[in-house]
């Protein structure tokens, strides 16, 4: 824990020594390797629930066509939306953690320089899940 505990304090990958990814606590080679982990538990589970028609979260069935039911995809909105909230108030990045700089905040942007740059500055989607369960 100690060991965890320091590298995060330092900004080292907390598996490794290397430095970590901005806002995170795993270098880059190391959040590769957990994100290919978690693809193949994914691939595990999820086709047999969505075979089902069962949410990915709970056993309640899912919305048809989608892999998670009306509770969990109006709760990961609510949950997004307060989120966003929580950052802009606190002056930080919504997707690093990381301060804003001076003026990005009057100028309304809610990502740092860094996130707006390898994100982009808008999403070119755009999904409203109560608009979906609704419909």
């Amino acid at each position: 824990m100690r060991y965890n505990s320091e590298h995060k304090k330092f900004g080292l990958c907390t598996r490794c020594h290397d430095k970590a990814v901005r806002g995170r606590v795993r270098c880059k080679k190391h959040l590769e390797i957990h994100r290919i982990e978690q693809s193949i538990r994914d691939q595990r589970i999820h086709p047999q629930k969505r075979a089902l028609g069962i949410c990915y979260d709970c056993e309640n069935p899912a919305i048809p066509g989608l892999a998670r039911c009306a509770v969990h995809i109006l709760r990961g909105c609510k949950a997004t939306k307060t989120y966003r909230k929580k950052m802009m108030k606190m002056g930080r990045c919504r997707a690093c953690w990381a301060p804003l700089e001076l003026g990005e905040m009057d100028k309304g942007h809610t990502k740092c320089i860094f996130c707006r740059e390898e994100y982009g500055w808008k999403s070119s989607i755009k999904f409203s899940a109560k608009t979906m369960i609704l419909s």
